[in-house]
């Protein structure tokens, strides 16, 4: 139970800040007139510390929560 409910959180943080990027990325590219002016190594990277960045913020706060519950 505890295993799917962290594994479930992570994934719905990563889903979640993955759109949200991706959301934030095409409306900087419409506001820069393409596509092309957006290099794609620069999105992978956002995208992948983007999400590295939820996850940390997620095993914190599970973290938390765990040590709640132990005592």
């Amino acid at each position: 139970m505890h295993v799917r409910l962290k594994s479930y959180v992570s994934v719905k943080f990563s889903l979640k800040a993955t759109s949200g990027f991706l959301k934030a990325a095409q409306k900087r590219a419409i506001f820069q007139g393409t596509l092309n002016n957006f290099p794609p190594m620069s999105i992978f990277y956002h995208i992948t510390y983007h999400i590295l960045n939820i996850c940390k913020i997620a095993i914190k706060k599970l973290s938390r929560a765990n040590r709640g519950e132990s005592l």
